[in-house]
């Protein structure tokens, strides 16, 4: 059935280029990291009169990049005192979902020009929704050093959120965005008409009776 080769194609489309961009971390990552890190600096700032922020490297089981939060009241004059810390991955966090939205878009059969504005525009819609969610967490983890007042219950539900973002949202966001991007009413009905039926997609019909 037609609709079944124009699904495979897809799908070998997509696990060709997935694995192939999933392969040039061991030549991209190092770079990455500190260009996604600088990133993240930008984004959440250095802190106020009464926080610090600081990104730095991290080699632990949590991750390769470490937000160091500090409360300046709490601080002794020798520079000590408690901190938090919030570790992430950020080939898990960011490279992976942009590998997996590039991936998804460069495989969709729209012409190309339109799969490149996607793609540009979708990385960077990606990267900004991440950086917005990880100020999210770095005020929830905040709390814990007196910086931000939240209510016990209204906490543990925000944690629980933290915990579903960093998990599960980087890799569903990228297909959220590839089918709100992408979609348009001709390429659902070709969907329709083409994939699930079987026939000769409806812009392609078209096509063929000018």
């Amino acid at each position: 059935m037609k609709g079944g080769i124009l699904a495979g194609r897809f799908l070998l489309r997509f696990v060709l280029l997935f694995c192939l961009l999933q392969a040039s971390w061991i030549l991209w990552g190092d770079s990455y990291r500190v260009v996604f890190r600088a990133m993240a600096a930008i984004s959440l700032g250095r802190g106020d009169a009464r926080q610090e922020l600081s990104l730095e490297p991290a080699k632990t089981a949590r991750g390769d990049t470490r937000v160091v939060i500090v409360n300046r009241s709490l601080m002794a004059a020798d520079g000590s005192g408690p901190v938090r810390n919030l570790d992430f991955h950020s080939r898990s966090l960011a490279w992976s979902p942009a590998c997996l939205l590039s991936a998804l878009i460069l495989a969709s059969s729209v012409p190309w020009p339109r799969r490149l504005r996607a793609l540009g525009l979708g990385l960077l819609l990606q990267h900004g929704v991440i950086l917005v969610l990880l100020g999210f967490c770095v005020w929830l983890d905040s709390a814990a050093l007196g910086l931000a007042h939240i209510p016990p219950l209204t906490e543990r539900m925000l944690v629980a959120v933290k915990e579903g973002f960093l998990h599960n949202l980087p890799l569903a966001l990228p297909v959220l965005m590839w089918a709100f991007m992408l979609y348009d009413k001709n390429a659902f009905s070709d969907a329709r008409s083409g994939w699930l039926s079987g026939r000769e997609p409806l812009s392609r019909q078209k096509k063929l009776r000018k």
